[in-house]
């Protein structure tokens, strides 16, 4: 509870006599401002307070969030009038308007504030007192002025360039290392990262999870109480993690991507390689990696899922390596020749840094929104992934926005609505997601898939040419289906997004499916192969389409003509 009461001076008595439940709770705010991004402003008053009462001043957003605009001061009182001069720089406004906010930070007791005025000015950011020479210059807070947090953040990226400069000439003329080096992966450090690897990296590593585990407040890295998404990455609106990564990369460098994974027990795992290698070639990264094949060496021979990470033991995992492994080292889907380049100063960069006051996770997708590059302009950069070769360029001042005309669409159908994804190459294909009783062409091949029941009536087919030549023409040719692989007896809560502790026991199975494969070209031998990758049963002719089907108790054909 409070009471106001006007003073002859231009100015109002407060008095505070009640504190609230909350440390915001006795505050006087100015309503709606109409201030602007990046101008400073200075808020000039005199203060006194008989009792000694502390008066503190911020201005904030006037809605959303209630966002700290740069400004956090408490004045101390007492009875005798004292003027404050304080300034601070909006990183950003909302429609709803911004504020100055004076608070008691819920005590009670009185302050006469008046003459108070908030104007636009344009010289330094130090408070009196302050100053470089003599050490009184303190480290920028949230609330610091915009210019202020923009220099400390610029500060620190160059300091962090010449560690790494300095680090890298150790090893290259030193030590003699010829190999190639790189200072650290692409996300630490956000967007500056990015940059700090393009200027200093020989090539540039990165890492990504579509929908990594976590875990509940108290809990972490234990064997329950974890959860995980457990969506597809195909219907993700923009594209996913796999668009994310693309949107890292820095231009004119060897990618590498030596951390992907869809963590178990995912009823979507299937997605992984086979669109982990389309993007791969599509974008023309260098290398791939999973993360990661076994934990310790007692896991090397696992037959069953029991962490989220591991391949060995995983059948949907590394079921479909030998498909990605094949069209990812062969090249048979080739480099986008439709590219979108962001190119990004440092003043943009170092806007976007202060702005975000240093929380730079994620903050590609925050540098790409300012450049509108999506076709629908839906706001969701990316999806331009899904359709272009993408990649960060540095130098300049500002954002500038390069793309390279549609001469060749991308290899694939991704239908973030319908969540289908098919991959067309003349020597490889792929259906994979919502496909439960359709019959889908991709190229001069099609598939014609059963109805799939429910959990997660989602399927995965491909096929890949091991000779590299166009189906229509191969001799040797390996097709992969599944829908997911889980363990018997595992035990799924209510959400499907956890199994605990209760991963059940192996040998990890899959579920199957059936399915009408119709290929180009003569007829075929096809032979079911087992765990090992050897023929199981013997080679059949085929006169016609490859019938998949859960009665062959195998994941791989191998066909030959």
């Amino acid at each position: 509870e409070h009471d106001i009461e006007p003073l002859e001076s231009d100015g109002i008595g407060w008095t505070a006599t009640k504190s609230g439940g909350v440390e915001w709770a006795i505050q006087l705010n100015s309503g709606k401002l109409a201030l602007d991004a990046g101008k400073r402003y200075q808020v000039n008053f005199e203060a006194r307070s008989a009792g000694g009462t502390a008066l503190h001043l911020s201005a904030s957003e006037n809605g959303g969030t209630y966002r700290n605009l740069g400004i956090n001061e408490s004045c101390a009182l007492n009875g005798e009038w004292q003027p404050f001069t304080f300034s601070f720089t909006p990183g950003q406004v909302i429609a709803e308007g911004s504020r100055l906010v004076f608070s008691l930070h819920n005590k009670t007791g009185s302050v006469e504030v008046r003459r108070i005025s908030l104007r636009p000015v344009s010289s330094g950011f130090l408070k009196p007192g302050q100053s470089l020479t003599s050490g009184t210059v303190p480290l920028p807070q949230e609330s610091s002025s915009l210019p202020v947090r923009r220099d400390f953040f610029a500060f620190l990226a160059q300091v962090e360039i010449d560690f790494a400069r300095e680090v890298k000439a150790y090893l290259r003329e030193e030590l003699g290392c010829p190999q190639l080096i790189a200072h650290s992966q692409v996300l630490f450090g956000g967007v500056m990262g990015a940059r700090r690897e393009s200027l200093v990296s020989d090539f540039v590593d990165t890492h990504g999870y579509w929908q990594h585990s976590g875990w509940d407040d108290g809990y972490n890295w234990t064997r329950d109480h974890w959860h995980i998404g457990n969506t597809s990455q195909i219907r993700s609106p923009e594209g996913g993690t796999l668009a994310e990564m693309a949107m890292q990369r820095p231009a004119g460098k060897p990618y590498s991507v030596s951390e992907f994974d869809i963590p178990a027990p995912s009823d979507y795992t299937a997605e992984l390689w086979p669109m982990f290698a389309a993007m791969a070639c599509h974008q023309d990264w260098s290398a791939l990696y999973h993360y990661t094949f076994a934990h310790s060496r007692g896991d090397y021979r696992a037959e069953h899922l029991f962490n989220h990470f591991n391949a060995a033991g995983h059948p949907a995992k590394l079921g479909l390596m030998p498909f990605a492994a094949a069209v990812f080292r062969m090249g048979l889907v080739p480099p986008g020749k439709s590219t979108l380049t962001l190119r990004a100063g440092d003043d943009a960069l170092f806007d976007l840094t202060a702005r975000l006051n240093g929380a730079l996770w994620g903050s590609w997708r925050e540098l790409w929104k300012t450049e509108d590059t999506s076709p629908n302009g839906s706001s969701l950069p990316g999806v331009s992934a899904l359709i272009y070769r993408t990649a960060l360029a540095f130098g300049g001042k500002g954002l500038e926005t390069k793309i390279v005309p549609d001469v060749m669409p991308a290899p694939w159908q991704w239908d973030t609505k319908s969540g289908l994804f098919t991959l067309n190459v003349p020597a490889a294909r792929v259906w994979c997601g919502v496909v439960s009783g359709q019959t889908i062409p991709a190229g001069d091949a099609s598939c014609r898939f059963a109805e799939l029941p429910t959990p997660a009536p989602h399927a995965t087919v491909t096929i890949v040419a091991l000779d590299g030549k166009p189906l229509a023409e191969s001799k040797r040719a390996l097709v992969t289906a599944l829908r997911r692989a889980e363990n018997a007896d595992v035990k799924w809560n209510a959400a499907r997004d956890s199994v605990d502790d209760n991963w059940g026991h192996g040998p990890a199975g899959v579920v199957g499916l059936r399915a009408i494969l119709t290929l180009p070209g003569a007829a075929w031998n096809v032979v079911p192969l087992d765990a090992s990758g050897a023929p199981k049963g013997s080679v059949r002719r085929l006169s016609g389409p490859l019938e998949i089907t859960p009665a062959d108790a195998t994941i791989w054909y191998l066909l030959e003509r």
